[in-house]
């Protein structure tokens, strides 16, 4: 798995033990890629468990840093001002280093895009602070590039309930709706219940192979899928 996205804000120094390692890297505003650094955010790390382990410090405008236990499961709780709170998870790695670029869930542009899947979804609740919603991508925003992933081998699970799948590719013409048997490159999990959500990923070549990502969401978060285990 690769790091993630983070926002934070500097609460002072970064908590850390003879078992942590510290990972840093930057914040940018939009998940829509303004190019703009957000400053002044705030983020929790949880462990496995979700126990709040450390806050995170912003060691520059637009920069961060935190701690996290050395080879284990974290989560990342963000917040932003003028952003959707997002749920965030990955492997830590054994010794520190450096997260890919972050991006904070801006929320007039996030409701902008909701408006054209509502023509197609109906409402998304980002209001009522009762429901999840969940963004996947199989693309790698440094190159642009990724995995061939179908809308067939994905699955995002309530608990053992399996939710609707949403699929999209980028055609020249902009973002269109995948279809079973076509590859995705954005999916995504509307309204679900808070609490343990999974994205399972199934290997096209031998469907008894999964990896599954396991996130414990609260009410109101997104859940940023976009390190998923086995990409």
């Amino acid at each position: 798995m690769l790091f993630l996205f983070l926002s934070c804000t500097a609460l002072g120094p970064v908590s850390q033990t003879s078992d942590d390692v510290t990972l840093s890297g930057s914040l940018y505003q939009s998940i829509f890629g303004n190019g703009e650094l957000q400053e002044g955010a705030s983020i929790q790390v949880f462990d496995a468990a979700m126990t709040e382990i450390s806050v995170a410090e912003e060691s520059s405008p637009g920069s961060y840093a935190l701690a996290v236990p050395a080879s284990e499961r974290f989560f990342l709780s963000v917040q932003a001002p003028g952003s959707l709170p997002s749920l965030w998870t990955a492997m830590a790695p054994a010794r520190r280093g450096l997260m890919y670029p972050l991006y904070a869930f801006e929320e007039q542009a996030v409701l902008e895009f909701y408006a054209g899947l509502e023509e197609e979804v109906g409402e998304i609740d980002t209001e009522s602070g009762e429901k999840v919603q969940l963004w996947g991508t199989t693309l790698q925003f440094m190159t642009g590039e990724g995995k061939d992933i179908y809308l067939d081998q994905i699955e995002i699970l309530e608990g053992q309930a399996n939710n609707l799948v949403l699929g999209y590719r980028l055609e020249d013409e902009g973002i269109v709706r995948a279809q079973p048997g076509e590859l995705v490159d954005w999916f995504f999990g509307i309204n679900l219940e808070p609490g343990e959500i999974s994205v399972r990923i199934t290997d096209p070549l031998d469907p008894a192979i999964q990896s599954e990502t396991v996130y414990f969401s609260q009410g109101g978060e997104t859940i940023a899928a976009f390190y998923t285990e086995g990409y």
